[in-house]
């Protein structure tokens, strides 16, 4: 077959591959319209509870920002397995130390890079995506240069990413790129590359910087792309955390502002003016003037400049009041984002510590760490960054590597005292 029968055939093979991913997009949306649906589609339950159908992800950040646990939610797993200063190493003898060693320390001494993957995790966790930038030189729309020196590295920097309503649809909608920082700007769509499928380059931007570079695409291996844990149809776009729970974060709006909204008035009694019914004025006039005045009179208690008043003809009596106790409802909702996520309710909420830590729930936290730091966290983030930086020079080649992660069992007080009472009770056996 020659070039250009080849060609030809690559085209149509794209244009297949096209229609085929445009008529599964359909059918998503056509399923998503259903969700919700009830009653032989006489009721849509996602408008009557206030669920929207579309969620941008300037909404997921605002949640992260302001919904109270929604921020642990996010943070919860990314600052567990990333706890701690971890270590990349090529000997297991801890009394060498390797070129490849001594190049990674003072990488990681000088750009931070442990704390710098652990913010690339959240924002994946974030979004649908993130990307980390590798600062280095010449044109960022041309393929990362080879190092001389380990310093051609000027710098790393996380940004979150998003997607396009055409790129990704969600059980209910879509999530919009609106307010992301960066986009896949354009796609391989050649079936014979061995990055078929996957971006070739990003437009990346930060809303304080106006840098002419950030104008421009930004070439593919100049960034490490980390999809959200999760994914399941590639590796580009993974589930937001915060996508599964967001209408329990709606429902726990309800009923914590709705229950401390009405802790309040209940709290603060309505008071019922009874007139004298034999009270007479002497015009029209002077009746109006005196409610007006009663009113002011009840404006400064209200407002607590007074807590007296004087009335003719008037009896003043409050009315019962007692305090809402809506802490059931909100641990119903709490119980049922902690479940969602598979997160320790009692870790969710910071209370898994000391005498009220549940063993059970640490050591099936601690299990979620270690697999999403042996299933993600290594082979998703660390090692495509690590195997980066050789290809291109920026660390010596090694004859292999691996991560030492910090140990994620640590006991608790609690725990040391009841092992050192353990210990004693053991030394002591047998002597009188």
């Amino acid at each position: 077959m020659d070039q250009e029968s080849t060609i030809r055939l690559n085209e149509v093979q794209v244009s297949e591959l096209r229609s085929l991913t445009e008529s599964v997009t359909l059918a998503r949306l056509q399923f998503a319209r259903q969700i919700g649906m009830t009653h032989a589609g006489q009721r849509d339950t996602y408008t009557v509870l206030g669920y929207p159908e579309t969620i941008s992800t300037a909404e997921y950040r605002d949640l992260y920002a302001r919904g109270g646990i929604a921020g642990s939610c996010v943070d919860a797993l990314p600052e567990a397995v990333w706890r701690g200063d971890g270590d990349v190493i090529e000997d297991q003898d801890p009394e060498v130390e390797t070129a490849f060693e001594a190049a990674w320390w003072l990488l990681n001494d000088r750009l931070k890079v442990w704390p710098t993957l652990q913010r690339l995790h959240i924002q994946a966790s974030l979004t649908s995506f993130s990307v980390l930038f590798l600062g280095a030189p010449g044109d960022w729309q041309t393929e990362l240069p080879r190092a001389t020196k380990p310093e051609d590295l000027w710098y790393i920097t996380p940004f979150g990413g998003g997607v396009t309503n055409a790129d990704r649809t969600t059980a209910r909608g879509t999530t919009s790129t609106y307010g992301t920082d960066a986009v896949v700007d354009k796609w391989d769509e050649d079936i014979s590359s061995p990055r078929f499928g996957q971006p070739l380059t990003y437009q990346l931007r930060r809303t304080n910087i106006s840098a002419p570079e950030l104008q421009r695409p930004v070439h593919w291996s100049r960034v490490i792309h980390v999809p959200a844990k999760g994914f399941l149809d590639d590796a580009v776009y993974g589930p937001p955390t915060l996508e599964r729970v967001f209408n329990y974060f709606i429902d726990l709006m309800k009923v914590a502002g709705g229950g401390a909204e009405a802790s309040w008035l209940n709290a603060n009694p309505i008071t019922q003016w009874d007139t004298d019914p034999e009270m007479s004025f002497s015009s029209p006039q002077d009746a109006q003037a005196h409610v007006d005045s009663m009113k002011a009179k009840a404006q400064l208690i209200r407002d607590q400049m007074q807590r007296w008043i004087e009335t003719r003809g008037v009896k003043a009596k409050q009315l019962g009041a007692t305090a809402s106790d809506f802490s059931n409802n909100v641990d119903a909702v709490v119980r049922l984002i902690a479940g969602t996520l598979r997160i320790p309710k009692r870790i969710l909420d910071g209370s898994e510590a000391g005498v009220l830590a549940s063993d059970q729930d640490r050591n099936n936290w601690n299990d979620q760490v270690k697999d999403c730091r042996s299933s993600y966290a290594h082979p998703i983030i660390l090692r495509p960054f690590v195997q980066r930086l050789i290809d291109y020079n920026y660390l010596p080649k090694p004859k292999q590597w691996e991560p030492h992660w910090p140990e994620v069992a640590a006991m608790s007080e609690v725990e040391k005292l009841a092992a050192a009472e353990t210990m004693v009770k053991l030394n002591d056996h047998g002597e009188k």
